[in-house]
């Protein structure tokens, strides 16, 4: 009895562990969108040709309204620049984008913020 209860508290205490570092790896990648927040969307160019990239391949892309507003304002100064020619949009890995993050927005709506 006393080998079937180590066994049972081994095999409980192995499962906790298992259950605490997926929590802790998850958190680390929340954590990681967060604090990464500003390279979300990677922009690069030389004069005449710009790129926009959408730099959240985990999340296949899907937009924040961080990144929106971080587009409009980088989409109106190529606008109004004379010499630039072409603007490139691009996904980073294998989606270019899967649409809003529902999620981002949910938490950015109950936060008080407006648009």
């Amino acid at each position: 009895m006393y080998i079937s209860f180590f066994y049972w508290s081994s095999l409980s205490i192995f499962f906790f562990l298992h259950f605490v570092v997926l929590v802790v790896i998850n958190l680390s990648i929340y954590i990681k969108e967060v604090i990464d927040g500003d390279d979300q969307v990677v922009f690069e160019g030389n004069s005449s040709v710009k790129k926009v990239m959408l730099n959240r391949p985990r999340k296949l892309n899907t937009l924040t309204h961080q990144m929106i507003s971080q587009m409009t304002k980088r989409l109106e100064d190529y606008e109004n620049e004379p010499e630039v020619k072409l603007v490139m949009l691009k996904g980073n890995d294998k989606a270019f984008c899967a649409g809003g993050d529902l999620v981002a927005i949910y938490k950015f709506l109950t936060a008080g913020c407006n648009y």
